[in-house]
Parts: C-alpha cells; structure tokens; sequence
C-alpha cells in the first residue's frame, strides 16, 4: 500500500470517466453533477487534478446529448475566448456540430433551415484555427468525418423542406425566421447547391495537401494537410443523390451527371483509388434523378443510358459491393411509366424482359422482378390503346411469379389498382369489377369504387354502375368505412344512370323508327 500523496491523488482521467458517465446519464441532476465535479477540478489546489479538453468535451457532450444545442454552442465560444486556459479541439467542435445535425434531421417545432449554416460557420472557424498553427496542431485537424457532417446536412435540406410543404408543417416559425434569406435561396435546391459547394471544398483542401507533400524525401512523414481530407465516393453518392431528389427536372439530373463524371476523372486519376470508384448506386442515383425529371421527353432515354452503362461495368462482377439489382431497372421502367405516348408501354416491357433475362443468365437474386417492377410496366401501358389487356396479361405473370416462388412479385393493392384504371381506360370495365373482387374487402376504398363505376358511366352501363354504388353502401354497413360513397360516388352513379336512359330511349326511338319504316 502506498502512502505517497501522489499515487493516490486523482488523476484528470479519473475525473474524465466520472463527467463521461455523467455526460451520458439521464439523471435530471446530470448538468449540475458535472459542472460542480468541472469546478472541483479548477480549484487551485495540489490535490485535485486539473481539467483538460477532454473535461470540456464531455461536458459539450452532455447538452448535445440533451439536444440544448444552445448550451453547447455557448461552451464552444466560452471555450474559444482568448483568456480562456483551455482551448476548445477538432473534437469540441465537431460535438456542436454533431448536435446540429441531430437536431435539423430529427422532425419537431425546433427545427431550424439555418442550422447547416451555423454547423458550417463552425467548420470554418476550426480550418481557419488549423491554418493559421501552419497545419501543425493535429489536435485541430479537420478530418472527411467533420466535412461530412455539414455535406450531409445540407444534403438533406431540400427532402427535409419538402416534406414538411407537403404535410402542409412550413410553420410560422419557418417562415418568421427568414428561413433562406432571398426569394432565391428558398427554392428547392439550395441544400444541394451547398452540399456540392461542400464537396468542392474537400477536394479543393485535398489537392492542397498533394501539393504541400510534392518534393518530400522522406516518405514515412506525415503531412497533416495531406490526411487532412479523404474524400470518397460516399461524399459524391450524398450530393448525387440530394441532386436527384431536389426537384430540379432536368437541371438536377445534369448535375448528377456532372458529378458522376467527376467522380470517375478522381478515379482514373487517384490510379484507381478503390474509395474513389463509382459503384451501382452513384449511377442508380443518376437514373433515379432522370427518372424524377419528367419535364422533357428524352429524359426516359436519358435513364436508360445509364441503365447500359451500369450493365457493361457491374452485370457480371464477382464482387458483391458491385452487384445489380432490380432498383435501377425499376427505375427506368418509371421514367417510361411518365413518359406520355403509346411507345411508353412497350420500352417499359422491354426493360423488365431485360431484367428478367439478365436474372437468368446471372443467377442473381436481386436481379428479379418484384411488385414494383411489374406494376411499373402496367402504369407505363394505362394510355395505351390495348393497356387494359396488356395489364391483365401482366398481372397473371405476377400471380404465376408469386406461385412459383417469387414471393415478391405478389400483386398489391397498388398493382390492382393500376390494372383496373388500365382496364377502366380501355373500356374493359367488367374486367376491372372482377379484379375488384378479387380484392379483400378490407383492401378496398371508395377511390377504387369510382374508378370502376367511372368505367360503367363512360360505357353507359348504368345498371352495373348502380350495382357497384349498392355494394359499397353494404360494405359501409358492415364496418368497412373505407367504402362509404361520397358525393363522387352518388354523382357519378346519377350520370351513368341518365346516360343509360338516354342510350335506352336512343335504342327504343331506333328500333321504332325501323319498325315503321318497314312498315
């Protein structure tokens, strides 16, 4: 047993563990815990070991735990004052910025549109700190993780502001605070526009390191400015894909191909850099923008393309990072599905008998068609003037696939719901009442009913459309409230009545009309 002071006496890491334990309690008493045991540890006395970064950092920890992402900003600049004795690191600042990515992403009232601007405000403030040491304190050193961290916020920004417009959540307190600031900023894009700016700084501050390390002897010396940066193709497949979902049309689409273009010049540059090379999902990103973009015709061609491009390079790979699946062609198939002309129908099919051979020849399980890849082809085929055979014969295919083991090719509401407006628009409504009862009761809705009775209007086949309006009123009855008529259903069922009547009193004036002539 020892009776020195100093192998006794509490070390900073002791301390340390104990604000770490507290940092990740949820005990309402955490914050005054560990500020009292940070206190203890600046009194100046011999006894008691002194706080360091990580002391501090622990304590930033704690209120980006507790999502008080106020509180730990305001320890960030405490920690950044110039008397302060403890400056804040890498570490410290990446916490903050940590915390103000969590709260953006998480859905709640405290959300806020500035947020990956104040994140990247503290990015700049530690690269300049990192600078200005002439890149020689490691402690400062921002890595791909840090730069990451603000890329992917603002990577989400347009998906984020979208579907909160599109649950009707642009709250008062979006707006008042002026969110973006500019009319311009405030459309969609913006985060994808920054998340690109972003990337370009990474590769910029990458290439400053390559030069900084040109003409070096000694090879085992480590440059932090080359470390400092290693970008990806995560990087690149993050602002592809928030391009792709931004709402651009066409101008996002050219920017995926833009950056996956860029992307490979860095791969054949790098000498084949295996974290700099494109895999199936940069270029199903592309095809999914090209499929989104349904503001031009050649748009579906466009996807297609790079459907070609992803078969030459990954088809037969051996290795399972690299392998296809029926995402990209599902992909096509919908941008044929937008694509408004009789042609659509069959350039869909076409893809999916692709898929379906490819699968063949490959033996790959996720080359086989699902639920999305046949209800793809039977949307692209609903203008189509025999669309409502094409989608029955399509939908048996589904039910053969589902019976002979492709579990995922079992037809959905979704898959009868377009096959019945195919065969509504195709004047096979009595095709689409039989592929309404094959649903279950508890499957089907109001919107469904109209469609069909909307196929009896058109056909002036009253009785049937009546037929259809009593059987939704029993299932209402029963409990399936999902069925009730609305005002569509009653007017609807009226006009198909009124034309039958018509059609009825055309047929009696006809035949009457022939029998005097006869006469």
């Amino acid at each position: 047993v020892s009776f020195q002071l100093s192998d006794v006496a509490p070390t900073p890491s002791f301390y340390n563990h104990v604000l770490s334990c507290w940092s990740r309690s949820t005990d309402s008493n955490a914050e005054i815990e560990a500020k009292t045991l940070l206190e203890r540890m600046s009194l100046p006395l011999e006894t008691y070991a002194r706080p360091d970064v990580f002391s501090y950092n622990n304590l930033l920890n704690l209120h980006a735990n507790r999502g008080n992402v106020d509180k730990a900003e305001a320890l960030l600049k405490k920690m950044d004052e110039p008397d302060h004795t403890i400056p804040p690191d890498a570490y410290s600042y990446t916490i903050v910025m940590n915390a103000f990515q969590k709260k953006f992403t998480t859905s709640g009232s405290e959300r806020d549109m500035k947020d990956p601007t104040k994140a990247e405000e503290l990015l700049s403030r530690l690269v300049k700190k990192f600078e200005e040491s002439h890149y020689s304190d490691i402690n400062l050193r921002p890595t791909h993780v840090t730069f990451g961290t603000v890329l992917s916020m603002y990577a989400a920004a347009d998906r984020i502001l979208k579907e909160d417009m599109s649950r009707g959540d642009v709250t008062r307190k979006w707006w008042s605070r002026n969110i973006l600031s500019g009319a311009d900023k405030q459309k969609m894009g913006w985060g994808a526009e920054n998340a690109e700016r972003i990337l370009e700084w990474m590769i910029a501050l990458k290439e400053k390191g390559k030069r900084k390390t040109v003409g070096k002897k000694d090879k085992t010396d480590n440059n932090p400015v080359d470390d400092l940066i290693l970008v990806n193709n995560r990087h690149f497949l993050t602002v592809i894909d928030a391009w792709a979902k931004a709402g651009k049309g066409v101008m996002g689409a050219i920017r995926c191909e833009r950056l996956l273009e860029r992307l490979e010049n860095l791969y054949q540059s790098s000498g084949g850099d295996p974290k700099l090379r494109p895999g199936p999902k940069h270029f199903g990103a592309v095809i999914d923008a090209y499929s989104r973009a349904d503001d031009r015709e050649s748009t579906a061609e466009h996807a297609e393309k790079f459907l070609d491009k992803s078969e030459d390079l990954f088809l037969h790979s051996t290795n399972p990072n690299d392998a296809l699946s029926n995402i990209v062609y599902n992909l096509v198939i919908d941008a044929w599905s937008r694509r408004i002309g009789h042609k659509s129908g069959e350039r869909a099919n076409e893809v999916l008998r692709r898929m379906i051979k490819n699968y063949k020849q490959t033996k790959n399980p996720s080359l086989r068609p699902d639920v999305i890849s046949y209800t793809g082809v039977m949307k692209a085929y609903v203008t189509h003037p025999d669309g409502g055979k094409e989608a029955l014969q399509i939908l048996d295919e589904m039910k053969e696939q589902f019976k002979s083991g492709n579990v995922n090719a079992k037809p959905d509401f979704k898959a009868y719901a377009v096959a019945i407006d195919a065969c509504v628009r195709n004047g096979l409504s009595i095709e689409a009442e039989r592929l309404l009862d094959e649903l279950d009761d508890s499957a089907k809705n109001q919107t469904i009913f109209n469609t069909v009775m909307n196929g009896y209007r058109i056909e002036g086949r009253g009785q049937e459309a009546e037929t259809v309006l009593k059987r939704m009123i029993e299932l209402a009855d029963r409990g399936y409230r999902r069925c009730s008529p609305n005002s569509v259903s009653f007017g609807v069922c009226m006009e198909a009545v009124r034309l039958f009547k018509i059609i009825l009193l055309f047929a009696n004036a006809q035949s009457q009309s022939h029998s005097h002539f006869t006469t």
